[in-house]
């Protein structure tokens, strides 16, 4: 009994140690801190000009259901500019 309340407590604090948090890709030129009054994905994209589509593949860690939107987490709002592919002449 004792060693099965033990096991309860290690998957108890191995789960909260593997908890997702987002990760701005490398190409992020600018990241917005999660604050409080953020209601949501969808409500913090627009609020930042962006997509939540661009959200996502910005923040490649941001679970689609959006449950993991923690505050004071920073989220890349922007990226570099991709280049022109040039058409050979």
């Amino acid at each position: 009994m004792k060693f099965s309340a033990t096991l309860l407590v290690l998957a108890a604090v191995a789960s909260s140690a593997m908890a997702v948090v987002p990760k701005p890709i490398k190409e992020c030129t600018k990241t917005v801190i999660v604050k409080p009054t953020d209601t949501g994905c969808i409500q913090f994209a627009e609020a930042n000009g962006i997509t939540f589509k661009q959200l996502l593949a910005w923040n490649y860690k941001l679970s689609p259901k959006c449950d993991n939107l923690d505050v004071n987490e920073p989220m890349c709002v922007s990226i570099k500019p991709l280049k022109p592919i040039k058409k050979p002449e």
